[in-house]
């Protein structure tokens, strides 16, 4: 009767062992996924980080190129004030000499 008990003693230890491993094996499984998760969302964090960085300096090109484009624009808008200024000038001066001969002719 012991060795019959004995048996199913070890029966049971042996069945228990091996739903332990079946349940270490479930939670390497579970283990080797998290670690996967983990190593893709690593890699999808460093491409992130490198597309950010291109955004970045795509818009610190934009931002300068901006700048250039209004820097230009005064620059143009003051040589336009200018040329306006001296056409005003010229135009004056033409009216001037106008007066001038219409005065010489009529004399």
């Amino acid at each position: 009767m012991d060795s019959i008990d004995n048996d199913k003693t070890l029966f049971n230890e042996m069945k228990a062992l091996r739903t332990i491993n079946e349940f270490e094996d479930e939670k390497m499984g579970l283990v080797d996924n998290l670690n996967k998760g983990i190593s893709d969302l690593q890699i999808e964090l460093s491409r992130l980080k490198s597309e950010n960085q291109t955004y970045k300096s795509s818009m610190d090109k934009l931002d300068q190129g901006i700048k250039n484009s209004k820097h230009d624009y005064e620059e143009s808008q003051a040589q336009y004030n200018q040329l306006k200024k001296l056409n005003n000038e010229l135009n004056e001066l033409n009216e001037t000499q106008k007066k001038k001969l219409d005065k010489y002719e009529s004399e």
